[in-house]
């Protein structure tokens, strides 16, 4: 959805943080894949960890995946547990 496009990755965070979280996840489906890893490393843990406990895990997947292409790398941090949990701690 071109709307959405229209916003920078920070204010968009900010938009989507204070809706409710399945419009959240209407939002992540219908934008491109770089825009919600951009915007998922901005929204609070809090927020994130509601967002991760609803989306389905081929969404999750999609989102790292999308960040190892835009830093180059295959790993989130350093500790020994799933993308999903990882995810919900940072």
């Amino acid at each position: 959805m071109k709307y959405f496009e229209e916003y920078n990755s920070v204010d968009l965070a900010e938009i989507v943080s204070v809706l409710e979280i399945k419009k959240t996840v209407f939002v992540f489906k219908t934008v491109p894949s770089y825009l919600t890893a951009e915007v998922f490393s901005y929204l609070d843990n809090d927020y994130r960890e509601k967002l991760v406990n609803v989306l389905a895990s081929n969404d999750i997947k999609e989102i790292i995946e999308e960040f190892e292409r835009r830093t180059g790398r295959r790993v989130i941090c350093n500790k020994p547990y799933s993308g999903t949990e990882v995810i919900k701690d940072y």
